[in-house]
């Protein structure tokens, strides 16, 4: 490349971030907040859409070929399909009751898990009121995104513990999310899910999709119902609930109790069993924006996986105690 070519495009984005930097955000009301996500999410739900997306999080990333179909006598009742491009072979469907997995034979099988209730639970997961109630929604400007024009918010946390970021790359045609990049409360990025390509036209769906697997293996998951089953008198309780946070499921089986809770934008889980021999030393890790925490409570293990920080995680751990 000559050095007058260098210097031209260096100029040009030089502008380009300028005019990003210029845009001064805007706060919008909790109202607009609440309108906000019922429209994201109604978007993601009612249209037919395809593309390739693409995940990146704690270093690895990964691409899938997504296909969104609405049934042409309800809008209500879509089905996706994503088809893994990187990695193991896998494909997944996802309606509004249930996900299948399809998985290549002779590739290992995952262990059962339960399935957020999410219509696309990768890019985004929200409960309107409650995120109204627990975020400020920010708009940021105009970019280009996927050869789309796009309109970027940010949603942040309206309490003073820390909490994740969420920047939110939304298509000005049709209303739906092209990227959520969610970030720490020191500004890294920890996840990044985005459209590389993206088409909003319903040709483009190839029809009579199926699986490119012989004889695949497969799982399904109903989608998760919010549950109250404590099932004991004396239950493993986190109190108080850090500021925004409600209890989704509530469930004890076998000596063992399973909680999550949201905050309309993020889920954790708590999960609380006894120790089998030796008590382990506490483990923490993270992959992005999901983290893996766990303390000992007596002859009990607690374990926390969600998208939260660091600081957050700890202290609920400490709030976890028998009641």
């Amino acid at each position: 490349m000559s050095s007058g070519l260098i210097r031209v495009v260096l100029s040009c984005s030089f502008l380009f971030w300028a005019m990003l930097a210029g845009a001064e955000p805007q706060a919008l009301s909790p109202d607009t907040t609440a309108d906000w996500s019922r429209t994201l999410l109604n978007a993601s739900r009612t249209q037919e859409y395809n593309g390739v997306l693409t995940v990146n999080e704690g270093g690895l990333q990964v691409a899938y070929q997504l296909w969104h179909t609405v049934s042409a006598e309800d809008d209500t009742e879509y089905e996706e399909r994503m088809r893994v491009l990187d990695g193991p072979l896998m494909e997944l469907v996802r309606t509004p009751e249930r996900v299948t997995c399809l998985h290549a034979p002779g590739t290992e099988v995952p262990a059962d898990h339960g399935v957020p209730q999410s219509p696309f639970a990768s890019l985004m997961l929200m409960d309107p009121e409650r995120l109204a109630a627990n975020y400020q929604l920010w708009a940021l400007g105009d970019e280009r995104l996927a050869s789309r024009a796009a309109r970027v918010y940010e949603l942040r946390s309206q309490h003073g513990e820390p909490r994740l970021v969420h920047r939110v790359w939304v298509d000005a045609e049709t209303g739906i999310a092209l990227r959520h990049r969610r970030l720490a409360p020191n500004g890294d990025v920890l996840a990044d899910v985005r459209y590389v390509t993206f088409s909003p036209d319903a040709a483009d769906v190839p029809p009579g999709f199926r699986t490119t697997f012989a004889e695949p293996f497969w799982h399904q998951f109903e989608q998760a119902e919010p549950t109250r089953d404590g099932g004991a008198d004396e239950v493993w309780q986190l109190a108080p609930a850090p500021a925004g946070f409600v209890r989704l499921i509530d469930e004890y089986r076998n000596g063992e109790w399973y909680q999550l809770w949201s905050d309309g934008m993020v889920e954790f889980s708590l999960m609380v069993e006894p120790v089998n021999g030796e008590p382990p030393e506490p483990v923490m890790e993270r992959q992005g924006s999901t983290l893996l925490m766990t303390a000992i409570h007596g002859d009990w293990i607690v374990a926390l996986v969600g998208d939260v920080p660091d600081a957050l995680a700890r202290d609920v751990l400490t709030r976890v105690q028998w009641q």
